[in-house]
């Protein structure tokens, strides 16, 4: 079976104590894959053909202590399309290949026995939908494309009523945070070095809390407060920085300023494609090795271009002291001399809506 890569909990800044990885061997159209692995990199090990439409199926059964009300099902992102089926039932659909999507399985899922995943997947590279710089024929600035499942997929057990999402805004000062699900209030406890430094507790779902004594994040010193939410039975682990990043007029021109001051942004484009992965690392450690190695070079900052990293790289920046400048991944076509030689040579004027996005539904797509 070999080892399974990607272990670490996929998403940071909403971690449970309740968490089962997926990853490993799955069965693809027949052929074993290694799953977080897209078919078309050599760390997927599958011997078969990468078609249009892909088939994958998994068993798997509950751990003893998934003992809570409802059971989830989490994809960090398959690319294009995917139906999801719990043993032959089908439990949703999720369209568009770089974001993180999930399904309630309590009513397929058997508390005990074995389980059947299966993951319909279709990927003509369709440009309605974003897909960055993959090409089928690679060459040029164009590069391998991949299919199918590329990121985690893992299982969590959570309360009747839980928390679905969080939104943390940040000041200098304080932290508003707004918990989304159907849970009514919530209490949070910040910490700082593991000693707790304030704690409240809001009737509502939206709450605002001041820090004492608040130390700032930046690139040199890369501060970041833990926080725990309690709403009802359900308690999440998380994190933020207080710092803002605003476009300022300093000395008659505007600068990027981070905590009011402004920063030369020293980066690189970041393409995010792997020999041997292609769109990942063999493991998340790579992030950190990567980053580090750029804030050795004199680096700051990271334009993370045609595509959406696991939460692993966005926490790794944040706990190392690495902007991010994320790009939207583009849909829709291209067009060299429109595109690329008309603007480097300054006619800046094109109107995208008429040109790039003519097709409503592709610019549907984008803006969703």
């Amino acid at each position: 079976m070999g080892e399974v890569k990607w272990t670490s909990y996929p998403r940071p800044q909403l971690k449970r104590e309740s968490y089962y990885n997926l990853n490993g061997e799955w069965e693809l159209d027949g052929s074993k894959i290694q799953i977080p692995f897209a078919p078309q990199s050599r760390l997927a090990n599958f011997k078969g053909v990468v078609g249009d439409k892909l088939v994958y199926t998994k068993t798997f059964s509950l751990p003893e202590e998934f003992i809570a009300s409802r059971v989830i099902l989490h994809f960090g992102a398959v690319d294009q399309i995917a139906e999801v089926y719990v043993n032959d039932v089908l439990v949703g659909k999720h369209e568009g290949g770089y974001l993180h999507f999930s399904f309630d399985i309590t009513t397929e899922v058997k508390r005990k026995g074995v389980n059947t995943i299966k993951v319909e997947v279709e990927d003509t590279l369709s440009q309605k939908y974003p897909y960055g710089k993959q090409c089928k024929k690679r060459g040029g600035m164009w590069y391998t494309p991949i299919s199918g499942i590329w990121q985690t997929v893992w299982l969590e057990n959570v309360p009747e009523s839980y928390i679905k999402e969080i939104k943390i805004t940040p000041s200098m000062k304080d932290v508003e945070i707004s918990v989304v699900g159907d849970v009514k209030g919530f209490k949070a406890v910040v910490s700082d070095n593991k000693k707790k430094v304030v704690e409240e507790t809001f009737e509502t779902n939206t709450g605002k809390i001041t820090i004492p004594n608040p130390t700032l994040w930046d690139v040199e010193n890369p501060h970041l407060y833990d926080l725990k939410i309690t709403a009802g039975e359900d308690e999440i682990d998380s994190y933020f920085a207080l710092r803002t990043v605003e476009i300022k007029n300093v000395d008659g021109v505007n600068r990027v300023c981070l905590n009011n001051k402004p920063i030369f942004m020293h980066g690189l484009l970041d393409q995010g494609y792997f020999e041997d992965g292609i769109y990942l690392p063999e493991e998340e450690q790579e992030y950190e090795r990567d980053i580090l190695r750029m804030k050795e070079l004199g680096f700051n900052m990271l334009r993370k271009h045609i595509k959406v990293e696991p939460e692993q790289f966005y926490y790794d920046c944040d706990r190392l002291g690495m902007l991010v400048m994320q790009d939207m991944v583009n849909n829709s076509g291209y067009n060299y001399i429109l595109d690329t030689v008309l603007p480097t040579f300054g006619f800046k004027k094109r109107n995208d809506c008429k040109g790039r996005y003519q097709n409503p539904e592709y610019k549907k797509v984008f803006e969703q």
